[in-house]
């Protein structure tokens, strides 16, 4: 999913079927990185087919009972090529992704339990790593020097390795469970989530040791 999302709003309340072309219209003119957010007075199971047939995925959110809201996004937006099948994952698998990444996004979620609920929903993950939910909010520190390369516990791990795409195999080699970087489906929904201070906790590291590593390991690389 891209980095930044935008949602076009389509506000349906008390419109008729010419409300579908209205929808169409706005399809036709999506960008890259955009999404449709429609809100009805009842839930909108009529256009579910329509938008998966033009290759959406969706999230709905009951208001009340006379107001629903359901974001739809294009499955290219979320996945790299081939990742679906690649991972075996199902329709609810994927509606799951995207409600967790859109409930970070909106900030209904912290960074840590959005993590959390990636960790349960798949069944790769052990469930004796999913404890990290509480750990973003606890106000912790950790004594971090600084560095030249400007590293700090809250860089999210897509923009570290963007940077230094060489570090990947470097925390994998750290611990086992880094090798869920190289899972494209936790990658693209976590990876401008979780920060390095998320992931020293993960790996069992104080933040500034963790970074300290990754300081070395940078220096070998262009030396």
């Amino acid at each position: 999913m891209k980095d930044n999302l935008k949602f076009i709003l389509l506000d349906g309340r008390g419109k008729d079927i010419t409300f579908k072309t209205e929808i169409l219209n706005a399809i036709s003119k999506l960008k890259p990185g955009e999404g449709i957010h429609i809100i009805k007075e009842f839930e909108p199971l009529p256009l579910y087919a329509l938008m998966e047939n033009h290759g959406f995925i969706k999230t709905v959110d009951k208001k009340s009972d006379n107001e629903y809201h359901a974001w739809f996004i294009n499955k290219s937006e979320l996945f790299e090529p081939g990742a679906i099948d690649s991972m075996n994952l199902n329709n609810e698998d994927i509606n799951k992704i995207l409600d967790i990444k859109l409930k970070a996004i909106r900030s209904e979620s912290s960074p840590g339990e959005a993590w959390d609920m990636i960790n349960r929903t798949f069944d790769s993950i052990d469930s004796d790593d999913s404890k990290i939910s509480e750990y973003e909010n606890k106000g912790e520190h950790n004594s971090v020097k600084f560095n030249k390369y400007n590293i700090s516990p809250n860089v999210v791990i897509a923009a570290l390795l963007k940077e230094y795409p060489f570090l990947k195999e470097f925390f994998i080699t750290l611990n086992p469970k880094f090798k869920l970087l190289n899972n494209p489906v936790v990658f693209k929904t976590m990876g401008n989530i979780a920060t390095l201070k998320m992931i020293a906790k993960r790996g069992g590291f104080e933040v500034s040791d963790l970074i300290e590593k990754i300081v070395g390991e940078i220096d070998s690389y262009l030396t």
